[in-house]
């Protein structure tokens, strides 16, 4: 072999080297890229919907803020205003205010009412008694030990899930003694993922 013929095979092995080095430290590169930008990308998305849900969260506990520390809700726990349910626990309640699900316990832990509603269909349902029970029986949820406790937060059945908001039952004052509890859930059902997907 001559010695240009070897001087041109080891250019041009040279050149196969360099280029194999530089697609390979591209390939990293870009790769690498990619991959940060995909895991950013499921971070902000996973950031989004849990804002959304925490925005609901707020809004949940606004409304039962607005129920537990009234009057009527005060006196209807012990059994001393008979035409509550009546007056103000229609279907179109739990509706407007896009409620699953409420439970009035006493101080005992018992269940003084309690109403399960399907917003899909726009009617009352009977609660689940796992559900039921679980909301019941979790210390959280069913016990307050001042007037300034409450407790929230998403919990997961087979089912479904919950969004869930407790707070003491107390007068219009924020004042006590408790007269109970009051735990407020939203079902987050398939109509509700999508509303959730829709605004994040």
């Amino acid at each position: 072999m001559t010695l240009r013929k070897r001087t041109l095979l080891v250019i041009v092995l040279i050149l196969l080297a360099l280029i194999l080095v530089i697609y390979a430290i591209s390939s990293l590169v870009v790769l690498r890229s990619f991959a940060d930008l995909e895991r950013e990308y499921v971070y902000q998305n996973v950031q989004r919907v849990i804002n959304a849900l925490s925005d609901d969260l707020v809004q949940l506990h606004s409304t039962l803020g607005d129920w537990s520390s009234w009057d009527d809700t005060y006196t209807f726990a012990v059994g001393e205003n008979d035409i509550y349910v009546e007056n103000n626990l229609m279907d179109e309640t739990f509706a407007n205010l896009r409620i699953s699900l409420m439970l009035f316990l006493n101080n005992d832990g018992q269940v003084v009412y309690g109403k399960g509603f399907d917003l899909i269909e726009e009617q009352e349902i009977p609660i689940a008694p796992d559900w039921q029970q679980y909301f019941v029986q979790s210390a959280p949820l069913s016990h307050h030990a001042n007037v300034e406790s409450q407790s929230s937060g998403l919990v997961l059945f087979p089912e479904g899930s919950f969004l869930v908001a407790s707070r003491p039952i107390l007068d219009s004052f924020n004042e006590g003694p408790i007269h109970g509890t009051l735990i407020m859930g939203r079902y987050l059902g398939t109509e509700e993922i999508e509303r959730l997907e829709s605004t994040t």
